[in-house]
């Protein structure tokens, strides 16, 4: 501003009008090292891009879960808004995390979406498959206060609930896997309210 008025001996110097810069890839702003008004020299870093294909998640591991990892292995990353993305472990960093003492990988993600940088995630990985697994959605089981004892209530007839004791194994936020004892395909289980019956409760049946 101050050279705006006056005149320059060097005709090649330009003050006057915007000069637009452009990044070589595209990609998300992730810090600006200027303000509006701030007098930059030429060859000076005016911002930091991060191109979305060399952003990857570090998975921290305990140590005693160390060996449940390898290279290749697909995951499922679960982001705060609870959307779920595929994932693969591509490697191990050389050091472990001094504060934590976990084993950190590197996990890149499968998604086209852009992600922003520092975003904090959740790992799901299968530890063991039963491919035989009986399953019921987890509303069906109940338990005592101490979570050491778990059923449900099975329909012995169209009047009548029992209540079964059940062993449970694998679940997540919807399914638990019964490992005992074995039920049917046609067996009927009580969904919603089941809260609180006694054993052998008379129960009605209304068709929606």
């Amino acid at each position: 501003m101050a050279l705006k008025n006056k005149t320059v001996s060097d005709s090649s110097l330009s003050f006057n009008g915007l000069i637009n810069i452009t990044s070589h890839n595209e990609g998300v702003i992730s810090s600006i090292s200027y303000r509006k008004g701030d007098f930059v020299q030429e060859g000076d870093e005016l911002a930091v891009v991060a191109e979305q294909n060399s952003l990857v998640f570090i998975l921290e591991v305990p140590f005693e879960l160390n060996s449940y990892i390898e290279k290749n292995r697909r995951c499922i990353i679960v982001l705060p808004d609870n959307k779920h993305i595929d994932g693969t472990i591509t490697g191990k960093l050389s050091e472990m995390d001094i504060q934590s003492q976990t084993v950190r990988y590197i996990v890149k993600t499968s998604s086209a979406g852009r992600l922003p940088a520092n975003l904090i995630a959740k790992i799901n990985l299968v530890r063991s498959i039963n491919e035989k697994a009986l399953v019921l959605p987890k509303q069906a089981v109940l338990g005592d206060e101490t979570q050491t004892e778990f059923w449900v209530m099975k329909l012995i007839n169209d009047t009548t609930a029992i209540k079964v004791v059940v062993k449970k194994g694998f679940e997540n936020n919807d399914e638990v896997e019964i490992t005992d004892p074995l039920f049917l395909p046609s067996d009927r289980i009580v969904l919603t309210g089941n809260y609180g019956l006694p054993d052998t409760a008379r129960i009605g049946i209304m068709e929606e």
